[in-house]
């Protein structure tokens, strides 16, 4: 493989910085993190186990944005329902 750098006048100062020896052992381990970890195989593909283990770790990595939605019968229809029957919401 054949990699063309940009011209960085201090990527040698980053490369210590970062702990490596020369800038070599440097570019090496930036192009390791890019790396695709191997072949993606299709999730259709994957055996249930796998698929199901994969499946989990996305959601256990997914936040509730809100929780607190009140998603009852009474939420979404009460006031539209009380209309339509002509029942008044405050009562004298």
């Amino acid at each position: 493989m054949q990699i063309t750098l940009p011209d960085d006048p201090r990527i040698a100062e980053r490369a210590m910085a970062a702990g490596f020896a020369n800038v070599e052992d440097y570019v090496r381990h930036l192009v390791a993190q890019d790396k695709p970890e191997g072949p993606k195989v299709p999730a259709h593909e994957l055996p249930y186990e796998e698929w199901k283990k994969q499946f989990d770790q996305l959601t256990a990595m997914a936040k509730p944005r809100n929780a607190t939605l009140d998603d009852s019968r009474e939420a979404i229809y009460g006031p539209r329902i009380r209309q339509i029957m002509g029942v008044d919401e405050h009562p004298a």
